[in-house]
């Protein structure tokens, strides 16, 4: 009965190390590792990088390995408006509060519950009406559909251009071949026409990808806009903490007031009843960051219809434009929120 026992405690040991190397493994969300160097698989993911996150921070709550205790919120993400520096973390009673410990400074701090309601209330404006969600993805549908036209305008014109290089290139080696240049000569021709077919050959690539890549990040920030503030909810705390350095580009403290920078086109969103009624003049530069201010707890949020579609269609028109200016870099920003 002693060895039955022993056998089951070791073959549970197996089970649980075997667990967790498979917990532990970014293969199963499409990530492989080899020789220490990480790639983007081509396998199908098991899991989502977001059920491996929360796995992850769950088995480093349960692991005996030391951790800091206290991982704020809003750690290095606050800075004081007048100084500078950035606030502080400390807690006091069961609550956190953040602080500028600059001597004489008039900023003292809020605490994270505050800044954890202030800042939902800011993305709360970005929340779209399920009317205008609707709206929106039948524009950016029709937005696509124009495009494939166009593309198809560019490409033939592209490919015809291509031709007529390559014939080009067909008489100019005729010529050399029956004696009519010489070969240094040739070899110069040559070159400037193979590289005037590469320069085709990537207006090409470009515009098989360029309006794709926009539009496919136009509707991830669609997406995310349709359900932000539910995100922000559920998220854990590393989820929330990346939510809100996606959303944001700087959180300020001045006094008592939380002045919060949006970025693009999350502006776009959150401002879109100011940006879209009336005509825009054409040679107005447009913002691209906002400060909302907010200094208390009983902020009410303004209750607006629905934009229409003509103001829809000028908040897509101002959305690409925003997008189009992102690096492709930003469209690693997909956290499964």
């Amino acid at each position: 009965m002693e060895r039955l026992g022993l056998k089951n405690i070791k073959q549970k040991r197996v089970n649980l190390n075997s667990l967790s190397v498979i917990l532990n493994n970014p293969f199963y969300m499409g990530i492989i590792r080899v020789k220490g160097m990480t790639f983007s698989g081509g396998h199908e993911p098991i899991i989502s990088p977001t059920l491996f996150k929360r796995v992850q921070a769950i088995l480093r709550g349960n692991t005996n390995q030391k951790v800091n205790k206290h991982r704020f919120m809003y750690r290095k993400m606050i800075s004081c408006k007048t100084c500078g520096y950035s606030l502080i973390a400390e807690t006091q009673k069961g609550h956190i509060y953040y602080r500028c410990h600059t001597k004489l400074c008039p900023t003292k701090g809020l605490s994270e519950t505050v800044v954890d309601h202030l800042v939902k209330n800011v993305i709360t404006t970005v929340q779209l009406y399920p009317e205008e969600a609707a709206v929106l993805d039948i524009l950016l549908a029709d937005t696509e559909q124009e495009w494939v036209g166009k593309q198809h305008d560019l490409l033939t014109s592209n490919k015809l251009q291509m031709a007529q290089i390559q014939q080009k290139l067909d008489r100019l080696t005729d010529c050399y071949v029956e004696g009519g240049l010489d070969k240094e000569t040739f070899e110069q021709r040559k070159m400037a026409l193979l590289g005037d077919i590469k320069t085709k050959t990537a207006s090409e690539k470009k515009i098989l990808e360029g309006k794709e890549r926009l539009l496919k990040k136009a509707r991830k920030f669609l997406e995310r806009a349709k359900s932000l503030t539910k995100s922000f909810e559920s998220a854990i705390a590393d989820e929330k903490r990346e939510l809100v350095e996606m959303v944001t580009s700087n959180l300020h403290v001045e006094g008592k007031k939380l002045m919060i920078t949006m970025r693009s086109p999350f502006y776009e969103f959150a401002n879109r009843y100011d940006l879209t009624f009336g005509e825009p003049e054409r040679d107005a530069p447009r913002t691209i960051s906002q400060e909302f201010v907010s200094s208390g707890m009983e902020t009410p949020q303004p209750v607006r219809a629905p934009l229409s579609k003509e103001n829809l269609k000028q908040l897509l028109d101002l959305i690409l434009d925003q997008v189009a200016q992102l690096p492709d870099s930003n469209d690693e920003l997909e956290n499964d929120l």
